[in-house]
């Protein structure tokens, strides 16, 4: 549609592998530019925005959030030991195999207040066979948690808690500098997190809690907003609502002028601004906003 706008396509015309892989690059570049522009559409932070959980690690203050950082998930499955398990065991006993899958992330609450990670060796019943073996004892009710894939890396947290066995949560304060975090007198001591400095990065951001949690068995449970998808595949439909798929052709368009030599006139840009502008006024996000008399 892009190209067919600025002549470069023609009546029945497909386009080659060729000019779909630079416009696929070019919309690539479009949408994650777009992704960047503060308040550039209130939209764009309502459908792109997700909760993940952080699984935390005794005597850890540093996370590493995204496809190949640590246990991060956008859901997850959890359950408890019904039986101990001594070190060097090679299944567990669960009291509830729902959600359980094979080659699932699988973390077991050790004796030594550590959380053990390994994957599920083939399919899970209430006895769960592990890839790894213990590396210590476990006590029946231990906390057992189980996820299929890590999350994308966040570009922004936008609210943090820390959430309990009984899906409890307590807020947690979110640092926005460096000087507050580095402002901590001891981050390394034991206790309860009550506060948290995240950096996006690149391929995997970087979450610091204010304290190296003293109990494995709370997760961090985030809202942040995630990255816009990549177009890589010729199938691949547009990460964005159907009301932005017109601002993307015309978008598209302006962005291919320069390359294919085509003109970028007054008439397509009137078309390219009304419809960046409607697709900019959907799914806006509700907020309260409240008048006090007297303070002028």
């Amino acid at each position: 549609g892009a190209m067919r706008v600025i002549g470069a396509l023609g009546e029945a015309e497909t386009p080659t592998s060729y000019e779909i892989s630079n416009a696929s690059q070019a919309l690539n570049m479009l949408v994650k530019q777009w992704q960047g522009a503060t308040n550039f559409a209130p939209g764009l932070k309502v459908w792109a925005r997700k909760v993940g959980y952080l699984f935390v690690q005794s005597d850890t203050v540093q996370y590493a959030l995204g496809p190949s950082g640590d246990n991060w998930t956008n859901s997850y499955v959890s359950t408890t030991t019904t039986a101990a398990a001594s070190s060097g065991a090679s299944s567990i006993t669960v009291a509830s195999a729902t959600g359980l899958a094979a080659s699932q992330y699988i973390g077991i609450e050790l004796e030594s207040g550590a959380l053990q990670w390994t994957t599920i060796d083939g399919s899970p019943t209430t006895t769960v066979a592990l890839v790894a073996s213990l590396t210590a004892n476990v006590a029946s009710g231990a906390r057992v948690f189980a996820y299929t894939s890590k999350a994308q890396r966040p570009l922004e947290i936008i609210t943090a808690t820390l959430r309990d066995t009984g899906t409890r949560d307590v807020p947690l304060q979110i640092m926005r500098t460096w000087q507050e975090y580095e402002a901590l007198s001891n981050k390394t001591q034991d206790g309860m997190p009550s506060s948290v400095l995240y950096e996006s990065s690149l391929t995997n951001g970087t979450l610091l809690l204010d304290v190296a949690p003293s109990d494995v068995s709370y997760v961090v449970r985030l809202t942040y907003h995630r990255p816009i998808e990549d177009f890589d595949a010729t199938a691949d439909e547009p990460d964005y609502p159907q009301e932005w798929f017109r601002a993307l052709k015309y978008g598209l368009g302006r962005e291919l002028c320069p390359e294919l030599r085509r003109k970028w006139t007054p008439e397509l840009q009137a078309l390219y601004s009304e419809s960046l502008m409607i697709a900019q006024q959907a799914n806006p996000e509700v907020s309260n906003s409240y008048f006090q008399p007297g303070l002028e």
